[in-house]
């Protein structure tokens, strides 16, 4: 059975795989979301790497509030 972002994201303070497993989860939709609102691939992917490093960054404090999964 599939993990939910919240549990992913709980798991993730001390199980890379379970980062991982976010990331797979929504950088392709990041990623166009990020493209249609700027319409620049390279500014898109950008923004792309600083919200999962800044997700990455606060994983041990973050509360997994209203995530989905």
């Amino acid at each position: 059975m599939a993990r939910t972002d919240a549990e992913l994201l709980i798991a993730s303070r001390d199980d890379a795989h379970a980062f991982r497993e976010l990331y797979d989860r929504w950088a392709d939709r990041l990623l166009a979301y990020f493209y249609r609102r700027t319409l620049d691939t390279e500014v898109a992917g950008d923004l792309l790497a600083e919200t999962f490093a800044l997700a990455f960054e606060r994983r041990p404090t973050s509360q997994a509030r209203g995530a989905t999964g």
